[in-house]
């Protein structure tokens, strides 16, 4: 069943305390795309936003969260910054692309992607790929800015700034740091660079965005090409300095865009992670709910049974996408990869054909040796939290199940109560 939360920590209380006392003077309000864009070319004095359509998915996401979303005023501002700060960073993309000469011939072969539902090991997987000297792993302070400012002229704060706003987002959330661990000198998901193109499902973190997601899945094949062409351009001008090395990124919700994807790159290797959907659905639903902490006062009288068909919208669209280019995919499945994650690597580079080396082999078993699991705390989840039945998971990806060789729900929880 679905349960109120511990009282908010004192950080989070003051927070949304000083918000509503602004409210008296500064109301926080909801924000049209326009005054989003008036707002970022303002604060940037720029006004070139490159090529692609980026105001529909943008305008699509606006408006879901003015239908999909309680915010408190705190959250309001967040949200308000967020948007805000994704617009100013597209312009600056766009202006370093401008100014540096050769960006867009700078090559990015061979990435290798990892995809798959939250919580179904993409991140114990990305870290482990992550320790290959032969690739390069995206860094969290990359991805808040895809370019070093030093070629610019301008100072390099991206780690500083990255440190700050971890340290708050860890004051601010606590629950998050066993669910969801962030470190400013580590590699991160390419959430950051998708959220400029504005086509960036993990907006759910924040909040039941229920209509933007539906909107994702039924978007024209040209948005979603426009997204993923403005996304291989940042990984283009990270890697104008030099830096050449194939990239290995992570985003789970590469899964709604995978035809964009393949066709930006198409030597693209993707892995796609699997896990019983009885365990990956309620982990997901916590890491939810634990960040929509910041934005609303009582994230688990959310809709969870929403989040099923969105999942199931997701996988269908993977499907299509692998079936059509099946020479990009390979599979991993998560009780396999945590009881031998290096056969795993092992695996999924002898399925590409990339080069495998003791180096690599010595330095992820030297990150697990390292990070050994919970070690920020244990996260705890069920169905039964979240006031979802076996039964419904079955009803929404029986497809799913039968695709992958999954267990049904209903079967897992009877194996579980049995115990």
């Amino acid at each position: 069943m679905n349960h109120a939360p511990a009282r908010d920590p004192l950080a989070r209380r003051l927070a949304k305390s000083l918000s509503r006392g602004a409210d008296l003077v500064w109301p926080a309000r909801a924000m049209s795309v326009d005054q989003i864009k008036h707002f970022a070319q303002r604060k940037t004095r720029l006004e070139d936003w490159g090529a692609g359509d980026f105001e529909s998915p943008l305008e699509a996401l606006v408006d879901s969260i003015e239908c999909d979303m309680r915010m408190t005023s705190f959250g309001r501002r967040f949200i308000n910054v967020m948007l805000i700060s994704s617009a100013m960073m597209r312009l600056k993309v766009v202006d370093a692309m401008r100014r540096l000469e050769g960006v867009e011939d700078v090559p990015t072969p061979k990435p290798l992607f990892v995809v798959g539902l939250p919580r179904t090991g993409t991140t114990l997987l990305y870290n482990l790929l992550g320790c290959d000297p032969g690739r390069r792993p995206l860094m969290i302070w990359e991805g808040h800015c895809p370019y070093d400012p030093t070629w610019l002229g301008q100072k390099d704060r991206r780690r500083r700034e990255m440190a700050i706003g971890i340290r708050g987002i860890d004051t601010l959330v606590p629950e998050l740091r066993p669910v969801h661990k962030l470190s400013p000198d580590g590699p991160e998901e390419c959430v950051a660079l998708m959220q400029r193109t504005f086509i960036n499902p993990t907006f759910i973190c924040w909040g039941p965005v229920n209509k933007y997601i539906r909107w994702i899945s039924e978007c024209d094949d040209s948005v979603m090409f426009d997204a993923y062409r403005f996304y291989r351009s940042q990984l283009k001008l990270l890697g104008w300095g030099g830096d050449h090395r194939p990239w290995v990124l992570k985003n789970p919700a590469h899964l709604c865009g995978l035809r964009g994807l393949v066709e930006a790159f198409p030597d693209a290797c993707v892995v796609q992670t699997h896990r019983d959907l009885s365990e990956a659905v309620p982990s997901s639903l916590s890491l939810f709910t634990v960040s929509r902490l910041l934005t609303t006062d009582n994230p688990y009288d959310d809709d969870h049974h929403a989040v099923a068909p969105m999942f199931a919208d997701m996988f269908r669209s993977a499907i299509r996408t692998r079936d059509t280019h099946p020479h990009c995919f390979t599979d991993v499945f998560y009780r396999e990869m945590v009881s031998d994650p290096v056969a795993t690597v092992r695996g999924i580079y002898e399925r590409f054909g990339l080069e495998y080396t003791d180096a690599f082999e010595s330095a992820m078993r030297q990150w697990i040796a390292d990070h050994p699991q919970n070690k920020h705390g244990k996260h705890r989840y069920s169905l039964d939290q979240f006031g979802i039945e076996p039964e419904y998971l079955d009803e929404q990806f029986g497809f799913y199940n039968e695709r992958f060789g999954l267990k049904p729900a209903v079967e897992s929880a009877t194996q579980s109560a049995g115990a």
